[in-house]
């Protein structure tokens, strides 16, 4: 960690005790039943102050285990090792916490089994040296973090019968930067545990799940168990009678269904396998036989996906909101201001009216080009952002990229909002995708499309229809596997690219396109949901 930096922001977020306890209890269960005759070696690659491997130790003793087992913890951390070692002296199984960086190139450890919770941080964060080393001892390409150079250490360095159980970000099951990695360690995965909203980590914006690798590849068609655990719709109330766990990682290990928590916490624990997908690179997700069954149906009876009829787009970002976006302008108002979509005003089929207006300092140019708006022609632009120019200076990466100070980061191309498009809210518990025929700005906090021109405007409609569809709600977590805390979901562009149309001459098509557009006309308040549905399942041969 570099002096003067957070333990947050080096990625440093220590291990919760009911969180090591579990991954313990797994680490143990997994070992066969046939063991060598020697002392199996334990290891912890980046030990911070011990929790882990205490939580072996209490494992061990619950276990009655007092001898067999070498408990070694690693760091560079030297402070948190100082203060491992006064918590683990004395008692069996007492840990050696040595002073060494894991991913240091020619390890010759080879520990029988590993119990880890690494440091994620991601590129940005980074040393360029550092990038550049784990890329080449790796064979990483892209964007990576330092969770994920653990991940590939771990299995190179585990004796050949090693096992690791290591708790990762969910969201390196499912984002394209994870694809490499999740290619390499696939068939080792033995089990995976995605933790959801079991709120372990109170103080870390992080969703986990843990992962359970062997060193030797398993067969092929062998079953991964993969287990998750969610929260209901929070609208729903909770049933009376359910049975009450004192956390929800005790649901993780004693039942499936709908679980009473602490809190009156109500969550659902899915028991199922992950998926083989032909591509190795593939998201990670768990799936029952008859869901992945009904995805085949869909597969079968999908015309186009979203991303081949339209390129989909985030909205404008400028990284300085509070200068280019307001509710009040005041007068006279500069010029260059444009009504602006965000997630406040989202909602399905039809956006409730704009209240915020973005100065838009960009015009269209020829042939979709784009041109910075020349503020000598703008006075009241010029003025206001001169008052600000301190503040959209400090961001360097636009000079780094040869831009003008006043510019957006992501501007978008201007002549190309005047069309009807379909827009969505980037995070929210369910779809809210709405088509806008305003010629609004689209911002940051959402996401856009419009059809090709070959497709023309009905796709539109039947795009809308179905991305409000229970089936495309379901659809999504089947087949994207990325949950956030309470229900919500991401709508980015690599899971929307993948949503699938059905064939627009379909009979039920026409009565979609129909619903849609009069859900839209309607301001959004008048739909037939039971009837859309039941029209989207039809379409795709359900």
């Amino acid at each position: 960690m570099s002096e003067g930096a957070s333990p947050k922001a080096a990625g440093v977020v220590y291990t919760p005790a009911v969180l090591a306890d579990f991954m313990a209890e797994l680490l143990l269960n997994a070992l066969p039943a046939a063991r060598p005759e020697r002392a199996l070696r334990v290891l912890d690659p980046a030990a911070g102050e011990g929790a882990l491997l205490a939580a072996m130790q209490r494992a061990l003793k619950a276990r009655g285990i007092a001898a067999g087992f070498i408990l070694t913890g690693q760091d560079i951390d030297e402070g948190a090792l100082a203060r491992a070692r006064e918590c683990g002296a004395g008692g069996e199984h007492t840990p050696q916490f040595i002073a060494h960086d894991f991913l240091s190139p020619g390890a010759t450890l080879a520990p029988d089994l590993i119990i880890a919770n690494p440091p994620y941080v991601r590129t940005q964060h980074l040393e360029p040296g550092l990038v550049a080393s784990l890329r080449e001892q790796f064979g990483l390409r892209g964007r990576l973090d330092l969770g994920s150079a653990f991940l590939l250490q771990i299995l190179r360095v585990l004796a050949d019968d090693g096992l690791a159980v290591v708790v990762v970000s969910n969201r390196f099951m499912s984002v394209k930067a994870g694809e490499r990695v999740r290619a390499l360690l696939r068939r080792h995965v033995r089990g995976v545990w995605d933790l959801g909203d079991t709120g372990v980590f109170e103080d870390a914006a992080v969703l986990p799940a843990v992962l359970l690798l062997g060193k030797r590849a398993r067969g092929e068609g062998e079953e991964v168990p993969f287990l998750s655990v969610y929260e209901t719709n929070p609208a729903i109330p909770v049933a009376q009678g359910l049975p009450r766990m004192a956390h929800p990682l005790e649901a993780l290990t004693s039942c499936a269904g709908e679980v009473l928590c602490h809190g009156d916490r109500a969550v659902v624990v899915r028991r199922a396998a992950l998926a083989e997908d032909a591509q190795p690179g593939a998201i990670w997700r768990g799936v029952t036989a008859g869901e992945q069954a009904w995805l085949e149906r869909v597969r079968e009876h999908t015309w186009r996906t979203f991303g081949e009829v339209a390129k989909i787009k985030v909205g404008v970002k400028s990284c300085a909101d509070r200068v280019f976006i307001k509710e009040e302008w005041g007068e006279p108002a500069p010029e260059l201001l444009q009504p602006l979509l965000t997630h406040h005003v989202a909602r399905r089929f039809a956006a409730q009216p704009v209240t915020r207006h973005m100065l838009y300092p960009h015009l269209p140019g020829e042939e979709g080009s784009r041109e910075v708006a020349n503020l000598e022609d703008f006075p009241r632009a010029a003025a206001y952002l001169a008052q600000h120019r301190e503040r959209l200076e400090g961001r360097a990466y636009l000079k780094a990229a040869g831009r003008q100070w006043h510019e957006l980061w992501v501007p978008q191309d201007p002549g190309a909002w005047s069309e009807p498009k379909l827009v969505w809210r980037d995070i929210a518990p369910q779809a809210t995708f709405f088509v806008d025929a305003t010629g609004a700005l689209v911002n940051g906090d959402c996401y856009w499309m419009r059809p090709d021109e070959e497709y023309g405007e009905p796709i539109l409609w039947l795009a809308l229809a179905v991305a409000n569809s229970a089936l495309m709600h379901r659809f999504y977590d089947l087949r994207f596997n990325n949950r956030l805390y309470g229900g919500r979901r991401r709508y980015i562009t690599q899971y929307v690219e993948r949503f699938p149309l059905p064939d627009p001459e379909h009979a039920s098509a026409a009565t979609l396109m129909e619903l849609a557009r009069a859900a839209w006309e309607s301001g959004g308040g008048e739909v037939d949901q039971e009837l859309l549905d039941a029209c989207v399942e039809r379409a795709f041969g359900l």
